[in-house]
């Protein structure tokens, strides 16, 4: 082998193996990111999971509450505590970028609301309202009226919560 055909050969070996664990890097940097987006959809998911638990538990608690008032009884305690709404996971999945990928903007919006809705000290407007019940402060039709709106919107959240984790986990 001659001195030329010796540095081509070491030349080509050299690029080759180059371009080679270029490809490899890139191969394992899109595995890596693959499976980065492929854990937050699923810590996703179980945060939705754990969201439509919760409110399904406020829900039942609040028809309990309604039943109370309608036959006039002012022991009335609900448990509503909207603090516990967890919102981690959605926040990263909105700053990661890939909830356009995912759910349309009609979905990001309702996901906007339903998070701003549930947050800390936003169930003060119910406790509230019982409190004024029990100390005769409110009147039947006014605390059923409080409490009915609170239940249809917590009908329609877990309704839209339960579309967005289905529609999450088509895709």
């Amino acid at each position: 082998m001659t001195f030329g055909q010796q540095v081509t050969a070491t030349l080509i070996g050299t690029v080759s193996g180059f371009l080679l664990s270029i490809f490899l890097f890139y191969l394992k940097e899109k595995w890596i990111k693959h499976s980065a987006i492929k854990l937050l959809k699923k810590n996703v998911i179980n945060e939705i999971e754990y969201n439509i638990k919760l409110l399904t538990q406020v829900l039942t608690d609040l028809k309990k509450c309604i039943e109370k008032i309608t036959v006039n009884d002012r022991l009335v305690y609900c448990n509503v505590n909207y603090g516990r709404f967890a919102r981690y996971f959605l926040q990263s999945f909105y700053q990661s970028g890939h909830i356009s990928e995912k759910w349309n903007l009609n979905d990001i919006d309702k996901l906007d609301h339903i998070m701003i809705y549930y947050n800390v000290g936003s169930d003060s407007y119910v406790l509230h309202g019982l409190e004024n019940w029990r100390n005769s402060s409110l009147d039947q039709r006014e605390t059923l009226n409080i409490l009915g709106f609170e239940r249809d919107n917590l009908e329609k959240h877990i309704n839209d919560l339960t579309t967005l984790k289905n529609k999450l986990k088509t895709k």
